[in-house]
């Protein structure tokens, strides 16, 4: 039964082609687009390792450059990946009748939220990595550079995947399931004639979830979780960092 919902999702949010010219041209955008953001992105990588290999001996190194090296890399996976869902699934590529709960997460909630998140907590962690070593320079330039760059990096693959996990079994995609097209896809699923006695069941991995622990538990989780992306994705956090680092400066 859990199935039905990710089935009423992808249906209620296809917006049906009005020509195969229309499929064509948004595929060649896509197409186009995804090349560029690679070719800027190699671009970038090489730069980046340009002036590594520049470094004057006895310089400390670059505490972003591995950050900002694997960031790039991500980019040129994550977007061209992105731009094909999105084509597919707007344009109705897949039928909706094999589509299934833990294709929706992994296509929209475990690589999709997961990339978006990535890109934004890498955001962050330049913002904090540059605060760290303007605001509490003394202390930050005993570190060693490289193996801070390291932990660094580590940290902005880390960081993000713990958030995604925890919102991957603790989100139930409730701001999806509204509108007329999904009730009535429910409705038909569920053999009823009308919306107004429609139960809707929980989306797998959030199903699995709740027979576990306490639903007020899960919903806690995916609130405080759901907070810190707002933080993080709005720029609220780095936003903080800079004014911070631009009221050190000022002094």
């Amino acid at each position: 039964m859990p199935d039905i919902v990710c089935k009423c999702i992808y249906e209620a949010y296809v917006d049906p082609p009005m020509s195969i010219w229309t499929t064509l041209l948004d595929f060649f955008c896509s197409v186009v687009i995804g090349i560029l953001g690679v070719i800027i992105n190699c671009k970038f990588i090489e730069k980046l390792q340009e002036e590594k290999r520049a470094k004057p001996p006895g310089r400390k190194g670059n505490v972003i450059e591995p950050i900002m090296q694997l960031f790039c890399k991500f980019q040129i996976i994550f977007w061209p990946y992105y731009l094909l869902y999105m084509w597919i699934h707007f344009n109705g590529i897949i039928p909706a009748s094999v589509m299934n709960s833990w294709w929706c997460n992994i296509g929209t909630q475990i690589t999709i939220k997961f990339g978006r998140m990535t890109i934004a907590w890498n955001s962050f962690f330049v913002a904090f990595i540059r605060y760290v070593y303007i605001v509490h320079r003394e202390k930050s330039n005993q570190w060693d550079f490289d193996q801070a760059g390291k932990w660094f990096r580590v940290a902005s693959i880390v960081v993000p995947t713990i958030f995604n996990t925890i919102d991957l079994f603790s989100q139930g995609f409730w701001e999806y399931q509204r509108g007329e097209a999904f009730k009535n896809c429910i409705a038909v699923n569920q053999g009823l004639n009308n919306t107004s006695n429609i139960t809707i069941p929980n989306i797998y991995p959030y199903a699995l979830t709740v027979e576990y622990l306490p639903q007020p538990l899960v919903r806690s989780m995916y609130y405080i979780n759901s907070a810190a992306a707002i933080l993080i994705l709005s720029n609220l956090a780095d936003g903080y960092l800079y004014f911070s680092i631009f009221r050190c400066i000022k002094r």
